[in-house]
């Protein structure tokens, strides 16, 4: 379930329908990010972040197996 909101927030063309999970907005409102437009735009950012990541990851991953078993 995690990374399926992950994916959808991470290709949400309109900001506006992201809305902050209890978890993540308790987190925010710790460190003192209590308005709800600020805490859904930091929810979507760390959305793109993990998916820039994972795929970075897979990315890297598969060009080091083929690199390591291509055949000259």
């Amino acid at each position: 379930m995690f990374l399926l909101n992950v994916i959808r927030r991470s290709f949400a063309s309109n900001l506006q329908t992201i809305v902050c999970s209890p978890t993540e907005a308790a987190a925010l409102n710790d460190v003192n990010i209590g308005t709800p437009v600020i805490q859904n735009y930091f929810a979507w950012r760390r959305s793109v972040l993990i998916f820039v990541v994972l795929c970075t990851t897979l990315s890297a991953g598969l060009s080091t197996f083929r690199s390591l078993n291509e055949v000259d």
